[in-house]
């Protein structure tokens, strides 16, 4: 199934993009063994750094793909174009197209997805996938499972963008400096930058909770992923401007219907994630979905990056009782 390996314990394969001349990489864990009784899953990266840098990123030798693939369930993640091993944008189509609407608005990626969704099916002989969305990923997730639910057996949101009312225009003043997007394609951050608002993000006069290896890695292997070195992370990396409207749309109340997950869900919220998953507007969210299984968990002393801190490995656990739990109520 896959082309090359990016270490022994992760392939990945390339799949033609339905709506561009560009190929969308899936990336798989690759389990010991498999357990066909166990629902494949299926990561959603967040906004600006794919899937080798979240999901499946090892830390200290250990990743979130690691973790749920350790006992035989099989494990996926995609890029979005413009992310990580996906193609870019073709140039003619950039040179075309400079309005951010057109570069991965969430309602817009559902037959991408799809595509994604129908490959993994195949590839492990399943009928649905669990969707498992980080940060940003839960609104094209979010729209996804509103269109095609019948291929979705349960969702796990991480820290999911919520949605807000009129403040969309507090968001764009802060990043851009006006009070609508610029007509760009692509966002420009330095690592060194997106690293510094990871390690910031916590209550004035308290300790960060990012585990040590993120802390003197992270960067380095960021840089080390996109331009070939270890060294280079205050240079930029660009972004496809789909999550800015993304985000301004969800703190404007434009947003997929919640009432309509009716798939086995699960929320997970840090204490300290007052800004991007406030708890007002994520138990709000939490009381729309229409699932008679939900969940609500927060992690004390947790920021909106839980993934890569010290509480990751309860956070697994969550993840594969959960999912366990899923599998045998579909059994």
């Amino acid at each position: 199934m896959c082309k090359h390996l990016t270490n022994d314990a992760v392939g990945v394969d390339f799949l033609p993009s339905v709506v561009h001349d560009a190929k969308i990489a899936v990336v798989a864990a690759q389990p010991h063994s498999v357990d066909a009784k166990k629902t494949p899953v299926l990561f959603f990266h967040g906004a600006t750094v794919p899937t080798s840098l979240t999901s499946a990123c090892k830390i200290d030798g250990v990743s979130w793909f690691d973790a749920l693939s350790e006992n035989g369930r099989r494990v996926f993640g995609f890029d979005l174009l413009g992310y990580g091993l996906s193609d870019g944008y073709p140039r003619g189509f950039v040179e075309k197209h400079n309005s951010p609407y057109y570069y991965g608005v969430g309602n817009t990626l559902t037959q991408e997805v799809d595509s994604v969704v129908n490959y993994i099916c195949a590839a492990t002989d399943s009928k649905t996938v669990n969707i498992i969305a980080i940060s940003r990923g839960a609104i094209p997730a979010g729209y996804y499972i509103n269109e095609f639910s019948h291929k979705v057996s349960s969702f796990i949101m991480h820290a999911p963008i919520v949605r807000k009312s009129q403040s969309g225009t507090d968001l764009l003043m802060k990043y851009f400096g006006e009070k609508q997007l610029p007509n760009f394609a692509y966002f420009p951050m330095s690592i060194d930058d997106r690293y510094n608002l990871l390690r910031d993000d916590k209550p004035e006069g308290t300790t960060s909770p990012l585990e040590r290896w993120f802390v003197e890695n992270w960067r380095r292997e960021y840089s080390h992923s996109v331009f070939g070195d270890y060294d280079s992370s205050d240079r930029e990396v660009k972004t496809p401007m789909g999550f800015a409207v993304d985000l301004v749309n969800a703190w404007n109340d434009t947003y997929f219907d919640e009432t309509l997950i009716t798939v086995p869900s699960l929320i997970f919220r840090g204490e300290w994630d007052n800004v991007l998953t406030p708890a007002n507007e994520t138990q709000k969210m939490f009381d729309a979905i229409s699932s008679k299984q939900k969940y609500y968990l927060q992690f004390s002393e947790a920021t909106h990056s839980i993934m890569y801190e010290k509480s990751r490995f309860q956070l697994y656990q969550q993840c594969n009782n959960f999912l366990n739990h899923t599998d045998s109520r579909s059994g």
